[in-house]
Parts: C-alpha cells; sequence; structure tokens
C-alpha cells in the first residue's frame, strides 16, 4: 500500500500547477455527486447541511461559498497542518486534518465520509502547494 500511495504521490508531484488543481477540482466534484448520489439513494435527503437551511438565500450563498471555505481552509490546513507538520509524518498530518474537518461536519454519516475525502483532498493540496490561496480555490469550488 506504501509503495502504490508514493507511485501517485510522485504522479501529482509530476503534473503541472493547473493540470494538478484541475484534477482535485474534478476529483471533489465526482466525490460530492457520488455521496450526494448515494445519500439520496438510500436517505431521499441527499447531503445536507442543516445548520444553514434558516438563512436566507443571500446568507446561505455568502456563508456557504466565501466565509466557510475561508475559515475552513485557515483552521484545517493552514493553522492544523502547520501546527503539527514538524511533529508527525505529512500523510498523518494531512489524515488528521481530514478527520477533523470530517467530525466538524457530522451531518449525517454521508457529509461525514463525503467531508473526509474531501478534507483529504483539501488538506493533500495544501501540502502539495504550500498554499493558503490555492487551497482556498479548491475549497471553494
Amino acid at each position: 500500500m506504501k509503495l502504490y500511495l508514493e507511485k501517485i504521490h510522485l504522479y501529482l508531484i509530476g503534473l503541472n500547477k493547473f493540470r494538478l488543481i484541475v484534477l482535485f477540482i474534478i476529483i471533489n466534484i465526482m466525490n460530492s455527486l457520488s455521496f450526494s448520489f448515494l445519500a439520496y439513494f438510500i436517505t431521499g435527503n441527499g447531503l445536507k447541511n442543516h445548520s444553514i437551511d434558516n438563512m436566507s438565500a443571500k446568507d446561505q450563498f455568502l456563508v456557504a461559498v466565501f466565509l466557510a471555505p475561508i475559515i475552513e481552509t485557515l483552521i484545517f490546513q493552514y493553522a492544523l497542518i502547520e501546527s503539527i507538520r514538524q511533529k508527525i509524518r505529512h500523510l498523518y498530518a494531512c489524515i488528521l486534518s481530514a478527520f477533523a474537518f470530517a467530525v466538524v461536519h457530522f451531518y449525517s454519516v454521508y457529509y461525514f465520509l463525503f467531508a473526509l475525502i474531501s478534507g483529504l483532498i483539501f488538506a493533500y493540496m495544501y501540502y502539495l502547494e504550500k498554499s493558503v490561496i490555492k487551497s482556498f480555490l479548491i475549497v471553494l469550488t
């Protein structure tokens, strides 16, 4: 398994920055669609974030598109990963960041799994780029 992950890592490092960002965006969209379909098929509700349901459409848009991605990028990618990456391996820092991201988004089992995979994507992108701005752009999609 470790050799397989190293091969994937080497492949991703070899991609130019534009292709890498496009690949992560595509993976994140596929992740979202897959879990939305699975949750809707099983529960009939899909992936819903009930914490913003009582807001106006304008407020939901501002929170979901701008405020949450900025805060979550700063907390889960920048602050968390940077504070522990000197103490533990980068892979474990990414996994811990993704798990913390998923726990905060535990609205349902399906949303937790969706957030865990998304968190891994976001954390790994931050690890590769070391850029809060580029990580924010990935979260924004």
